[in-house]
């Protein structure tokens, strides 16, 4: 669970430094695939991560789709000063994980804890403690790719794409 963790901040790094959008939308998808496993991770049944992952994916294909017509020959650079600094900084942090971050025993008991107490469904888990905090993230996360698809599709601007 730590390393998965540790992989979704590095993406989340190489998502700021990158300046592709094909880069870009395979470092969300990769994300999107970490976040179902995490979910997965902490429930008994994993549709609700299934479905999540299946939504993300159909988005992402659709901009996919709109981001190979605009961009289809543009290079991926990288600046590599700024990635060895991040992942210098990403050494650090994984070094340090067990004493500033979630220890994997007590979240572990915690969500056996969960698990053990007869709720009414299933879905009142993602309510409570260790598992709000990704509702709301994923809430959050909706919200912007809302604000981002009605930014992009305002009909003063016109198409992105000029002929």
């Amino acid at each position: 669970m730590k390393n998965l963790i540790m992989m979704m901040m590095f993406l989340t790094g190489m998502t700021i430094l990158t300046t592709h959008p094909l880069m870009m939308s395979l470092i969300i998808i990769i994300q999107a695939i970490m976040v179902s496993l995490l979910t997965s991770m902490f429930t008994d049944n994993s549709w609700f991560s299934y479905t999540l992952f299946m939504i993300m994916i159909g988005g992402m294909m659709v901009m996919f789709i709109y981001m190979t017509s605009l961009t289809s020959n543009k290079k991926v650079n990288f600046k590599k000063t700024s990635m060895m600094y991040w992942t210098l900084i990403l050494i650090f942090l994984y070094l340090n994980l067990d004493y500033y971050f979630i220890n994997q025993t007590t979240m572990t008991n915690q969500i056996t804890h969960m698990n053990n107490i007869k709720l009414e469904s299933c879905m009142s888990k993602f309510m409570n403690y260790p598992l709000s905090m990704l509702m709301i993230l994923m809430m959050i996360y909706l919200f912007i790719m809302m604000t981002a698809s009605i930014k992009i599709t305002y009909k003063k601007h016109g198409p992105i794409r000029q002929k």
